[in-house]
Parts: structure tokens; sequence; C-alpha cells
């Protein structure tokens, strides 16, 4: 029997993202160890049959003393439990357990979710974590990468060769993320907001532009989702005051929200591949978000949704109000396009059986 250790900075990327590999990895009786800060789901991994290993992961900032704990801490635990194989996500755990893994000699598979700032930037912090990131994916066996600008990158830089395998985000789950009846029209179009309420998710662009329709008479509610990653919960309490926004706070469950509203809103700077997206066209709504990587890739221009210039609070407008001034027949025909192209080039099962494809040269 085989064992794999998955390695995640929190338990939402396994609960949200990750739950149907779990299920294919156990089902096929392998065995599966799961290392990451305590959270409300673990619990649940453990009723599954996983083993649970508690580790302190601190995702922001770059200290000397937590990266080489860290990287001590995954290297302990491959040596006690001697996984088959290492599964890896995001940028800590691709760095340092893939280095950890290395000097196991125990083969890793590393998922880069998306670069982030820390990796593109020209930051000072950016030139101490691209060289790490390098020497941590370069150990891998295979690097799944979310879209082609991320993998262009990566081996501009030359932090992957030919040991990549191209995978459409994480995917979504098609029955968990039913195509849901396109709502009726009212006085007020509803857009939903679902992410991390920081400026890299665009949510100064948001609120700018909230002003911007609010003092064009525009009938609209901006409807966010999520918590605070930063400080914006002042800027966010004025503008729920004076503007177009309500703000929902985290919620577990999004489907009921993406069932109300009339199209999803992402202003994201940088993307692997954004599921909220993914979630909101398997549901049946339109997509209005930035021409990113990682955005793009999700919606057909005029067909399930519309782009606007990321950073850009008029472009964001523009798109809203060209979105406004459909008719709704027009809007319920992108939300079924795109749900057609999420079962056409998204369905999680193409990742599911990518990932297997890969783990059975060593499982």
């Amino acid at each position: 029997m085989s064992k794999v250790l998955i390695l995640v900075n929190h338990d939402t990327a396994i609960t949200y993202l990750r739950m149907e590999l779990l299920n294919r990895l156990l089902s096929e009786g392998h065995t599966v160890a799961i290392a990451c800060p305590r959270g409300k789901h673990v619990d649940t991994f453990m009723d599954m049959g996983c083993e649970f290993y508690e580790l302190t992961l601190k995702r922001h900032g770059i200290n000397p003393f937590h990266e080489l704990t860290l990287l001590s801490d995954y290297y302990k635990l491959i040596k006690r439990i001697k996984p088959q194989a290492v599964l890896s996500f995001s940028i800590k755990p691709n760095i340092y357990g893939g280095l950890a893994a290395a000097m196991c000699n125990v083969p890793c598979f590393s998922n880069v979710t998306g670069l982030g700032i820390t990796i593109q930037s020209k930051h000072i912090v950016s030139f101490i974590t691209k060289p790490l990131y390098k020497l941590g994916l370069s150990k891998a066996k295979t690097v799944f990468v979310q879209n082609t600008d991320n993998l262009a990158f990566l081996q501009k830089k030359r932090m992957v060769s030919d040991n990549y395998h191209l995978l459409p985000g994480s995917g979504v789950n098609l029955n968990r993320f039913p195509y849901v009846p396109y709502p009726e029209d009212d006085e007020i179009l509803r857009l939903l907001v679902v992410g991390r309420i920081t400026r890299d998710k665009g949510i100064g662009e948001i609120l700018a532009a909230a002003k911007i329709l609010q003092n064009r008479g525009k009938k609209v509610k901006i409807r966010l989702l999520g918590y605070y990653d930063e400080d914006y919960q002042r800027e966010v309490e004025v503008a729920v005051q004076t503007t177009c926004i309500e703000y929902c706070g985290y919620q577990e469950d999004v489907q009921p929200y993406l069932a109300d509203c009339h199209a999803l809103l992402h202003a994201s700077y940088h993307e692997g591949m954004a599921n909220a997206l993914l979630e909101a066209a398997s549901t049946g709504r339109p997509i209005l978000a930035t021409r990113i990587p990682g955005c793009r890739e999700a919606f057909d221009e005029g067909i399930s949704g519309l782009g606007f210039d990321v950073k850009n609070p008029e472009s964001l407008c523009a798109a809203v109000e060209k979105f406004i001034a459909l008719p709704r027949e027009k809007r319920e025909e992108m939300g079924k396009r795109g749900r057609e192209k999420m079962e056409r080039e998204f369905d999680r099962t193409i990742v599911i059986d990518a990932y297997m494809e890969e783990l059975s040269a060593v499982l």
C-alpha cells in the first residue's frame, strides 16, 4: 500500500478544491497524510481515514527563522512517515516541501496555483523568493501549472524545464455547482464578488467603481463575500453606507449567492486560475473579470462574459454598464454558454485524471 503526503498552507485548500483527489486516492487503496496548520476541516479529513500532521506555516513574509523551521519540519515529517509521493500546493509548500522531499529522495509533484506578487514583482522579497522557488521546483518530478502565461514565466526564469503538466486550474465540480436558472430581473442588478478582501483581488478598484456607478445613478448592487486579508474594513464600511456595496462577510456556502446574482465580478491582479469564476460559470452566471492570465481563460469575450483592464475602475465601470444594458435574454444566454464551457474545458475530473496519471509512475 502506497502513502501520499499532501502539503498545503490551509485546510480549505483541500476542502474546496481537492476533496475529489482525496477521495480518488483513498478509493484506490492509498494512505493519505495531510500536513498543514490545524483548521476546522481537519476532523473531516481524519473521519475519512486520512492521517493529519499539524505544522505551523506563515503564508506571508520571509522570516529566515520561520522558513528554516518549516523546511526542517517538512524534512523530519517525510523522514518519519516515509511517503512514496509528496503533493505540494502554493508557494511555501512548493519551495520547502519540494526541497525536503528531494533531501529525502521522495518524488514531489508541485502545483503552481499562482505566481503572486512575491514572485513577479521587483520587490526585495521577490529577489529572495525567486531563487528559492526555482530550487524547489527544479527538484519536482512534475510541476502542475494552471495557465500558459504562468508556464511561460516559469520557463523564462528557468524554474521548470520539460517536467510540467498544464492543467485547467483546479477545475470545477460540475455536480457540486450545477446549472441554476437565471434570476428574473428586478429594479437592481446584483453583481457578486467572491474572494479575500485584499488589494491584489482588486478591492480598491471595486470600491472606486461602486462610487462611480452610484454617482451615475446605475441600479446595481455589488455584494462582497470574503474575509478581510488586509485592513480594508473601514473603507468597506464607508462604501456600504455611501455606495452600492453590500458586505456579506465570509460564507462557507457560496451557492445561494451565486444563484441569486446576475453576474460574478472579479477584479484580481493575478491568478493561477480563479476558482470563483469557474464556480460561477458552472452555475450559469456570466463573468465580468480582468483580462489577466488566470481569468481570461474562464470566459469567452461577449459570449460568456465581459473583460476589463486590470487596476482600472473606469474600465470596470464600462464593463458593468455594458452588461446592465444587455437584455435579460442575452445575459441568460451568456450564463448558459459559460456552463457549456465549464463542461467542455474545466471539468474537475480532467485534473484528477492528470494527477493519477502522473502518480502512476511512483505509486
